[in-house]
């Protein structure tokens, strides 16, 4: 008897959470600003209207007002200091493509001769054979 009574507890606790987690609302609690252009308004685009945001969007949009508050001085440039740096870069020279598979086994001069004259002969042979 008292085990039913506490499978009807647990199953009544169960029924009652998901009654209360299907009934809260979806909406998010925070808005962005979005534009519609179906008006005038100072905003690019048309009139400003609220919409749905959430947790993630809001803190990239707070970093994003933190950053557009910034201000760069650009007096840097024309300070003698920077002015008289100097380029020690060096040219980079082109380098020859390796191996088409670098991790194919390596052979000998010989057998690189011999597929590469076998390679000319069917270059050779496709060529007649088209016309070219």
């Amino acid at each position: 008897m008292k085990r039913k009574i506490l499978i009807l507890g647990v199953a009544v606790l169960a029924a009652a959470a998901l009654w209360f987690g299907m009934s809260q609302s979806s909406a998010p609690a925070s808005t962005i600003i979005t534009s519609s252009v179906d008006g005038s308004s100072n905003a690019p685009g048309g009139v400003v209207t609220p919409g749905p945001v959430d947790k993630d969007t809001q803190q990239i949009l707070e970093i994003l007002l933190a950053l557009r508050a910034v201000k760069l001085d650009d007096s840097i440039f024309s300070n003698n200091a920077f002015i008289s740096l100097k380029d020690f870069s060096t040219q980079v020279v082109p380098e020859p493509v390796g191996r088409p598979d670098p991790f194919a086994p390596l052979m000998d001069a010989s057998k690189t001769q011999s597929i590469s004259s076998q390679l000319d002969t069917l270059k050779k042979s496709q060529a007649t054979s088209t016309g070219n």
